[in-house]
Formats: C-alpha cells, structure tokens, sequence
C-alpha cells in the first residue's frame, strides 16, 4: 500500500471522528476502541497488495494459567489459517496477546474500519474475563455510542445498529 493511500484513509477516519492527526501519526495510527489498544499501519509487508494492516491488544494471560492460555491461544491459530486471515501473536515486550492483521483496502471505508475495530474490541474484552476464545452468542452493540480515542482525544463512535 502507498503511504498516499495509507494517509488517505487516516486522514479520513481523523477527519470522521474529529481527532486532529500528529505528526508521529504518519506511519502509524495508535487508537482505543471501546477501551482497547488498536494500531493502523501501512502494509509494507506484500509492497504489490493495497492493505491496511492492524494490531489490536487483548492483554496479558494470567499468570497462573499462563501456558495453558497461550496454548489455546495457538490452538486458535490453527483454525483460522488460511490467506489473509487474521492471526494472534504475543508481543515479546509486554506479553500481551494481539490480534493482527491485514485489511484489503479496496471497499474499505472508515466506517467499516471502526466497526470491524469494534468487533475485535468486544472479542478482547471477552477473552478478558474468560480467556477464551470460543465463540460466545453475539452481544448486541450498545444503542450509546462507543469510546473512540487516540492520544489525548476522545470522540464517539456512533452505534450502526
């Protein structure tokens, strides 16, 4: 992806939702959605494919079970390998778990983005309170709005449903 069209699509999302752009922006979007740290990068991984990659934080295991999270964590893996699927990693400076990812940016729009940066957000807070990552019956999205942060700014990101 061009890092043209990578600023377009921040651009947009911080023009959408009000957030003034920085300047340590320009390669990567730090934002929290719905209370959870999320990433934006240009995918410079496959130069020839226009992609969005993300990296959105679900936290660290808990100590006791450590080892035996992180194995279904991999054993979640497994199951969703295949091209341009997302994937869960552990960042070797904090131990926390991320879900990443790359996005196709054809069709992709901010609204979308948010929503599916939304989504991901309920899944970590569930993995939060039960480290697991079973699929759990769909909650349905708050008719308030959902907290949208980067830096210091704050702004609501409206319920679609």
């Amino acid at each position: 992806m061009a890092q043209a069209d990578f600023d377009r699509l921040v651009d947009s999302i911080c023009k959408t939702k009000g957030i003034t752009r920085t300047a340590q922006q320009s390669e990567l979007l730090h934002l929290r959605v719905d209370g959870v740290a999320c990433s934006l990068m240009p995918d410079s991984i496959r130069e020839a494919v226009d992609a969005v990659g993300f990296i959105c934080d679900f936290g660290a295991p808990p100590q006791q079970s450590r080892a035996e999270v992180l194995q279904r964590v991999m054993e979640t893996n497994l199951f969703m390998f295949g091209p341009d699927t997302p994937r869960f990693a552990c960042n070797p400076e904090t131990g926390h778990v991320l879900y990443m990812g790359h996005l196709q940016l054809e069709g992709l729009n901010p609204e979308s983005l948010l929503e599916m940066l939304f989504q991901v957000a309920q899944q970590a807070h569930q993995w939060n309170e039960s480290h697991s990552l079973m699929q759990q019956p769909p909650q349905s999205r708050p008719s308030t709005s959902a907290s949208l942060r980067t830096g210091t700014s704050s702004v609501d990101t409206p319920s679609a449903r």
